[in-house]
């Protein structure tokens, strides 16, 4: 038998496609609750593989003019994911952080705590007022910030954040961060005004910190955007 007419005969073999994705969705659902980044990216690609071979069932069974089977087949694997892509959305790991380090040669800062603030009932207490500095504090949630500043702006336009993880240079929720992040701020302030806005690192795991390079950024609203200072701190990911 060719290796044509051996594969026509696999695909033919309905109950078989069906049965092979079963077991490699529970191997899958098995890699998943065991939190382990191998064991979640192999059972991944099994399944995957699992899941276009039983739509080229379905396919073949359409060819065959064997209606009933091929969109019950091809039903069922759109069924499967999408019960898999709502359980994903739930699923609390992304494992972003498992195989970052924290430089040694880098200097990093830790955010404040919110108590630290909370506590507080003046604001220029916390915050170096004189230097412009740049503040990252912890909201009540690991991977949620809010982010203070002074700043005296010479122009109108908006301030805003863009993160990155400090080993691979890799932008963090990007779109996110910037929306998220942004402050409209006006010209022509007397004085040094103090700024706070909330926001969320998506990328990484509760108890999993890694070094981020945070950069606080200015859009004029005429002219580019320029880099108005960056600081390093240790943060961590917000589990959904």
């Amino acid at each position: 038998m060719t290796i044509k007419k051996q594969i026509i005969s696999f695909l033919n073999n309905w109950k078989l496609s069906l049965l092979i994705l079963l077991l490699t969705g529970m191997f899958y659902f098995l890699g998943l609750m065991s939190e382990k980044k191998i064991f979640v990216e192999i059972s991944e690609w099994i399944f995957f593989i699992s899941v276009i071979i039983t739509l080229l069932s379905g396919v073949n069974a359409l060819i065959r003019l064997q209606f009933l089977r091929g969109f019950g087949l091809i039903g069922i694997v759109i069924l499967t994911l999408v019960f898999l892509g709502f359980f994903l959305m739930f699923y609390p790991n992304d494992f972003f952080a498992d195989d970052l380090e924290i430089p040694k040669n880098v200097r990093f800062e830790k955010p404040l705590g919110n108590f630290e603030i909370l506590d507080r009932t003046d604001s220029v207490t916390i915050f170096n007022k004189s230097n412009l500095n740049f503040n990252l504090v912890d909201s009540f949630q690991q991977g949620t910030y809010d982010y203070y500043i002074w700043f005296k702006p010479t122009q109108t336009g908006d301030i805003f954040l863009r993160i990155f993880e400090i080993t691979q240079n890799t932008p963090l929720s990007k779109e996110r961060i910037e929306s998220e992040s942004r402050i409209r701020v006006k010209s022509g302030e007397d004085s040094l005004k103090l700024y706070q806005q909330h926001f969320t690192i998506y990328e990484g795991d509760w108890g999993k910190s890694y070094g981020a390079r945070i950069e606080l950024w200015f859009k004029p609203i005429k002219g580019k955007s320029f880099r108005v200072l960056q600081k390093n701190y240790v943060v961590e990911g917000w589990m959904r």
